[in-house]
């Protein structure tokens, strides 16, 4: 689908609910207990991670370094929310 089209397939590769499904029948195959909690709470991370190892299949190490810099740049960019929302909330209270 993507050829040699690596921006394409950063961009536009989102097979999130396939991978999901993917990774539940390896669970059930392999006799895997699958913890629903668990899976939603590091969901986003899982399918990075899975993302990430077929971009390395498809476009090699770079594409999967570039996937995994995108995930940790859009956990930092949550981190500075919440601290910077944190300090809102602190500086309201001094008031």
């Amino acid at each position: 689908r993507f050829n040699d089209d690596l921006e394409g397939f950063l961009s536009l590769y989102n097979e999130s609910d396939k991978a999901e499904r993917y990774l539940r029948d390896i669970c059930r195959e392999k006799d895997i207990l699958f913890n629903e909690v668990s899976f939603r709470e590091d969901k986003d991370g899982i399918l990075a991670a899975v993302k990430s190892r077929i971009a390395r299949q498809l476009f090699g190490i770079e594409a999967q370094i570039r996937v995994l810099a995108a995930e940790s740049d859009r956990m930092l960019q949550f981190a500075r929310d919440y601290i910077r929302r944190g300090d809102d909330d602190v500086r309201r209270d001094a008031a």
